[in-house]
């Protein structure tokens, strides 16, 4: 889930005692605890600035409250009845909305989101999401479990394959594998030439699978994009920071072969999980599923994390976003009171948190992460049993899929309507916000 702020003031500072009530029609200004001001007006909504001037935090006079980045836009909006809006970067815009009932409904761009609703299967309980995305309904579903009382929703498969072919994936190839991707030329992928780039041959099929998640990773990012500028604003392709061996007019990829090794090794680790899931599949009880004994957001294994939706980072100069396709690495294994951890930033694009930020995410926001690469590495394997003895791909074993019921549920055909309502909702809130920081007298 996406980091979200719930201190009523962005400034996250409680006002001094001149009182902040305004009483008249005139506005009235008092100052914040820390070093800022807060000036409130008749109608309810109010403006709060740093001690520089710079505008911080809005509140409208229907009570939503908005986070401002240094430029004075709103990155993060609470509407004060279950739902936020974060703006990234290049305008990508998400919306989380908690229903009466639990259920979740997430917009993640004009083109889609997901709904999430409980249900029972052999009287355990799951996540159930149904997904929208540009006129194709999917659904995922998650299992519960809990570790340190904490309680966890991880990815089920909907279907595994035979322990030979498991074994196929997971060792290397007889000779690497130079392999052309189709994308290549795609309007998606052009604008991030400097930012990923595949490996040139493929030793073993777990480094095909990792450029696949990445690539997909960028592409979801290039498409949910709120705006159409993402594929043809000049110089997107700059990156925000480089690591000092790239700093030298080379052209390399930001996400380097070192990184990528990382990935593919996790990706090994996961096919191993998968086939050991899959032996325990086959004498499961009905509705039971394999969960992991340590969450993959504490795992030792896995510590790099490919980014899968717009989040905000917390910094001690400000705040800042990454997307679809930046990597962080967790720094520690051992959360906090609020279950989060520390993280750092070892791959972004233009206009991300630069490379080296650290802050802290909640275990929350690094399981969906590894879920995503779960779910990428499934499709990427059924891709590569579809696609043995092609593209330079060697043949490998028969691969027969057997289905896993509790990782199967229709979607939900509302879910495209109830999307669109919420943006509708939400423009109306932005609309809000921006309203009421118009006039609010920057001193900048």
């Amino acid at each position: 889930m996406t980091r979200t702020n719930t201190s009523t003031t962005a400034g996250g500072a409680k006002s001094g005692t001149s009182g902040a009530t305004n009483a008249g029609k005139q506005p009235v200004t008092s100052r914040l605890a820390n070093g800022g001001t807060k000036t409130s007006r008749a109608d309810g909504s109010s403006v709060e600035r740093s001690r520089s001037g710079r505008l911080t935090g809005v509140t409208t006079s229907n009570g939503a409250t908005a986070k401002m980045d240094v430029h004075g836009k709103a990155t993060s909006i609470h509407d004060g009845k279950g739902t936020t809006i974060s703006r990234g970067p290049h305008g990508e815009r998400r919306i989380e909305t908690t229903r009466a009932d639990h259920s979740k409904l997430v917009s993640t761009g004009k083109r889609g989101g997901y709904s999430e609703r409980r249900i029972n299967r052999g009287g355990h309980e799951f996540a159930h999401r149904s997904y929208y995305n540009n006129g194709r309904y999917y659904s995922r579903v998650y299992a519960p479990y809990y570790y340190s009382g904490y309680a966890f929703y991880g990815y089920v498969p909907a279907f595994y394959y035979e322990p030979a072919f498991y074994g196929w994936v997971y060792n290397p190839w007889p000779a690497p594998v130079a392999y052309m991707w189709g994308w290549y030329g795609a309007p998606w992928y052009a604008p991030y030439g400097y930012y990923f780039a595949p490996y040139p041959v493929y030793p073993a099929p777990a480094f095909w699978l990792a450029d696949y998640a990445v690539a997909a990773s960028v592409q979801a990012g290039a498409e949910e994009g709120d705006s159409g500028s993402l594929q043809s604003a000049p110089g997107f392709v700059a990156v925000s920071a480089r690591v000092s061996q790239q700093n030298q007019g080379n052209g390399s990829p930001l996400v380097t072969s070192a990184i990528k090794d990382e990935i593919a090794e996790q990706v090994r680790q996961i096919i191993a999980d998968e086939k050991d899931a899959a032996a325990k599949q086959r004498n499961a009880a009905a509705g039971s599923v394999t969960t992991p004994a340590v969450p993959p957001s504490l795992d030792p294994r896995f510590t790099l994390f490919i980014v899968s939706s717009e989040l905000s980072l917390d910094t001690e100069a400000a705040a800042c976003s990454i997307t679809f396709g930046d990597i962080i690495r967790r720094k520690d294994y051992t959360p906090d009171g609020n279950n989060t951890v520390a993280v750092g930033v070892v791959s972004s694009k233009k206009g991300d948190c630069p490379v080296g930020t650290a802050s802290r995410l909640k275990l929350d926001d690094l399981e969906e992460m590894h879920d995503s690469l779960r779910e990428k590495v499934d499709d990427g394997l059924k891709s590569l049993s579809e696609n043995q003895g092609k593209g330079g791909i060697p043949r490998g074993p028969a691969t027969t899929v057997h289905t896993v019921p509790e990782g199967h549920a229709d979607p939900d055909p509302t879910v495209e309507s109830d999307l669109k309502k919420q943006q509708e909702a939400a423009d109306a809130t932005e609309k809000d916000v921006q309203e009421a920081s118009s006039d609010s007298g920057s001193t900048d």
